[in-house]
């Protein structure tokens, strides 16, 4: 049976490069392109970090 996964990460920031930017964090991303595509139906990443303010509503 394959499976549905979601990755979501939390809508904190790391430090970057420019200060006064907020950049995502890419690690989620990485990880869903390298799931053997055998075992995996679908992967939805959601990076939570653009909607901090309203998390319930984004993800419902």
């Amino acid at each position: 049976m394959r499976k549905k996964i979601l990755l979501l990460s939390m809508p904190n920031y790391t430090v970057s490069f420019y200060s006064g930017i907020r950049t995502p964090s890419l690690g989620l991303v990485s990880l869903a392109g390298n799931v053997d595509e055998q075992f995996v139906e679908k992967i939805h990443v959601a990076d939570l970090l653009m909607v901090q303010h309203n998390l319930q509503g984004y993800i419902k």
